[in-house]
């Protein structure tokens, strides 16, 4: 779980909730 919101973080960070 930790490293999916790492990378979403990364990706986009602002838009996790999509």
């Amino acid at each position: 779980m930790a490293t999916s919101k790492k990378k979403t973080r990364k990706l986009r960070g602002h838009v996790s909730h999509g």
